[in-house]
């Protein structure tokens, strides 16, 4: 999708061009670009995680861990244990920063030093860890953190995504889907953020 008119419901694409009875834009960190209502509303924001080994004699109980949230007035932390296709993977508030979501940048060893530093209060053998891969994303973050629901003629625009949108992102798409094919009112959305008047 290069461009939309959202009142219309004509999307743009690098193969033609397509209008429809009801588009669903949810294009996270690109929202702003696409939309350019949304540049002061959401921020694409940078997010890097560290994949790494623990300890050895720690191993077993990584594995056996369940996902692990710690959230502070300062910060917020999570784990994910490991799994055949990935190890330990440690993530949060460490970096994150504004950034442009068509020119991601590699991820620093200052950087993923910077995720196990942030967990050293919880995990105090952290320099244990060893840091085998790093990634990172972009996300569109509203200053009040919720999810954007909204309606713009023709288009519905999803936006907040920050990680709740991967958790939620499928039980919205199904909500929205009923709403749109008349299986179910506009107030089904309420519960997630702003209502959506006229949907």
């Amino acid at each position: 999708m290069s461009d939309v008119d959202a009142e219309r419901g004509i999307v743009r694409t690098a193969t033609g061009i397509v209008e429809a009875d009801a588009v669903v834009i949810a294009v996270g960190a690109w929202t702003s670009k696409l939309l350019r209502s949304f540049d002061r509303r959401v921020t694409p924001i940078r997010s890097v995680v560290a994949y790494v080994m623990p300890p050895d004699e720690l191993a077993a109980d990584w594995a056996a861990s369940p996902c692990t949230m710690i959230e502070t007035r300062e910060s917020m932390l999570y784990a994910l244990p490991p799994i055949p296709e990935a190890p330990l993977k440690l993530a949060g508030t460490a970096n994150l920063r504004q950034a442009d979501p068509d020119r991601p940048e590699p991820v620093t060893p200052q950087e993923a030093q910077a995720v196990l530093e942030a967990f050293r209060p919880y995990l105090p053998n952290i320099e244990r860890y060893r840091v085998v891969d790093t990634a990172m994303g972009c996300y569109a973050d509203p200053p009040d953190k919720t999810f954007i629901i909204e309606r713009q003629g023709r288009a519905v625009i999803v936006s907040g995504c920050g990680g709740r949108m991967f958790k939620f992102g499928p039980l919205l798409g199904m909500e929205i889907a009923a709403v749109l094919a008349g299986k179910a009112s506009a107030a089904t959305l309420d519960h997630w953020g702003r209502p959506l008047d006229g949907l």
